[in-house]
């Protein structure tokens, strides 16, 4: 079942511009440990004509560089005992 976080006072998907020419998706405040970690980073347009998928590891970052997409996009992470959440 998806998941969003609108009705969550802190979001934890956000799009950040971090230069003029890089943009990421960051997945703030969550554990990136092998017993509780992001599985993996999905975005694609709201056309959803274009999609990527980042797998992660435990203990790396949750993050995703997003420099392909020229447009607003929307992001999915998926935790490995919450499950899928959304952004959107």
């Amino acid at each position: 079942t998806l998941k969003n976080y609108k009705n969550i006072d802190q979001k934890i998907i956000i799009v950040e511009k971090r230069a003029e020419d890089e943009k990421f998706v960051i997945i703030k405040n969550h554990p990136m440990n092998p017993e509780h970690h992001i599985q993996f980073i999905e975005a694609y347009t709201k056309d959803k004509k274009e999609l990527h998928l980042k797998y992660l590891n435990p203990n790396e970052p949750a993050m995703m560089n997003i420099n392909c997409f020229n447009e607003e996009i929307i992001a999915l992470e998926n935790c490995n005992i919450h499950g899928l959440w959304t952004n959107n």
